[in-house]
């Protein structure tokens, strides 16, 4: 009796240290890269407005206010709309046309939705696991469970 209360001592440590640690890991990690993609989407709807502003492709200086963080704006004039600075990955930035640009972030936002994916199998798989060693700990301590979808019956 005492061997089997270790390991279930054992089995309900390892999934809240170890499987739930990496499902919050994995989650957060999801979470991420979907923040991420939104903001290549937010550039690439920023891009897509300026072209449409400007079909000629002339160059038109104009004035707008850039975010500096925790929403505070600067005003800042754009000299050059033809050409904007694209994060590439790991802190560089590279110049790009727009049109380029605009290729670029698909590409980018193609890779971030493979990413997600894989995450999200991944969490799944976690999850699955979670469930696994828990009906394992509950047919280890021999516990009726009534399921969630089953009436009870309120007048016995």
């Amino acid at each position: 009796m005492e061997n089997k209360s270790a390991k279930i001592l054992e089995f309900e440590k390892f999934v809240n240290e170890k499987l739930r640690t990496d499902l919050k890991l994995v989650l957060d990690e999801q979470d991420a890269v979907y923040s991420e993609m939104a903001e290549y989407l937010q550039v690439k709807d920023t891009i897509e407005k300026l072209t449409a502003a400007n079909p000629s492709g002339q160059i038109k200086k104009f004035q707008t206010k850039v975010d500096l963080g925790c929403n505070f704006y600067a005003n800042a004039m754009v000299d050059d709309p033809s050409k904007i600075f694209i994060s590439i990955g790991f802190g560089f930035y590279l110049q790009m046309k727009l049109d380029e640009a605009l290729k670029f972030i698909d590409k980018k936002v193609k890779i971030l939705n493979q990413n997600a994916e894989e995450l999200s199998q991944k969490a799944s798989e976690i999850k699955a696991n979670i469930k696994f060693v828990l009906e394992g700990l509950k047919e280890m301590q021999n516990l009726e469970f009534k399921d969630k979808n089953e009436k009870q019956n309120l007048f016995v």
